[in-house]
């Protein structure tokens, strides 16, 4: 049986096309980037963000879009390792990306 769309891009409730790069930078400025490494309509689509993304006077969640694949953009790290109102807002964002809902 063929899967579906939802479980080949997130396969166990975990995205499988986005790499976490940590970077050792001031406490509040962004603090990871996540990047889609599938290109989707032409791009390479990428966040850069901070511990508290959803903070109304000091969140960091910004978007992007490359024409070039992005990699090399500080210590790769886990999914498992991000805090988990960032892993909320990428799975929210892979899924929007990949058009899964």
């Amino acid at each position: 049986m063929a899967k579906s769309r939802v479980e080949h891009f997130l396969p166990g409730g975990v995205p499988k096309y986005i790499a976490c790069y940590e970077h050792k930078t001031y406490p509040h400025s962004d603090k990871w980037t996540l990047i889609f490494t599938r290109i989707m309509d032409g791009y390479c689509h990428y966040i850069s963000c901070n511990h508290i993304p959803t903070s109304p006077n000091m969140g960091i969640w910004m978007h992007g879009e490359s024409k070039t694949k992005l990699f090399h953009l500080g210590t790769r790290i886990k999914f498992s390792d991000l805090p988990a109102e960032v892993q909320t807002l990428a799975i929210t964002e892979h899924k929007e990306i990949w058009r899964l809902e």
